[in-house]
């Protein structure tokens, strides 16, 4: 009996230091808005939806860069593009250097996602042991921890991005610049990895 009731009692410190370490942690990025300046807000808009879109961007122009020296293509940038555009020699060649470009965007966009998802599902504070829990305050990795409301704000951002290259790619292969297995394998990720991330919502939910 006493056993028991020194467990729940160490339980419930464990969860009270949880709260606690989330709770200042959040306010050290900025990440309630309440009593906030304007500032403040916008480095958190910055952070949850600006920096992964061009995280995307960027590893889209990065992928056509490498692949056109690792295959030795030659490009020019077109001058009348107010975007960086590449023009290469053939439609081969710039369905080779797209297709792939593309597959390269989508797997670092799914790499955010999965990331936020492997965090709720092992490292949300809701689904945590306090075993677990002391492991990670003795490694100092506490930070890794996260609380619903910041894990499904950037899960449902990256989620978006990640229908927003589904669809990007299902246009280019449409208008036949775009590998079909392609975006058969990117669609189908991305139904799986949406299914895991709703999944945990709604576990959280009900």
């Amino acid at each position: 009996m006493v056993s028991g009731d020194k467990y729940r009692f160490d339980e419930n410190i464990f969860k009270l230091g949880i709260t606690y370490r989330l709770i200042i942690d959040s306010e050290q990025v900025g990440f309630y808005t309440e009593g906030m300046s304007p500032s403040n807000i916008v480095l958190r808009l910055i952070s949850e939806t600006v920096l992964p879109a061009l995280i995307v961007v960027v590893s889209k122009v990065v992928a056509v860069l490498i692949l056109s020296a690792v295959f030795a293509i030659p490009w020019k940038l077109d001058p009348q593009s107010v975007f960086p555009s590449f023009v290469f020699g053939d439609e081969s060649t710039t369905i080779f250097i797209n297709s792939y470009s593309n597959l390269a965007m989508y797997a670092v966009t799914l790499l955010g996602f999965g990331w936020v998802i492997l965090k709720s599902y092992h490292l949300h504070d809701t689904h945590v042991s306090p075993a677990f829990v002391l492991k990670l305050l003795a490694l100092n990795l506490s930070r890794l921890l996260s609380d619903s409301k910041r894990l499904y704000t950037k899960g449902v951002v990256w989620m978006a991005y990640v229908w927003l290259i589904t669809i990007f790619i299902a246009v280019h292969t449409i208008v036949n610049i775009n590998y079909r297995w392609i975006f058969a394998l990117v669609f189908i990720a991305s139904l799986v990895a949406s299914w895991y991330f709703i999944a945990d919502v709604e576990k959280e939910i009900g």
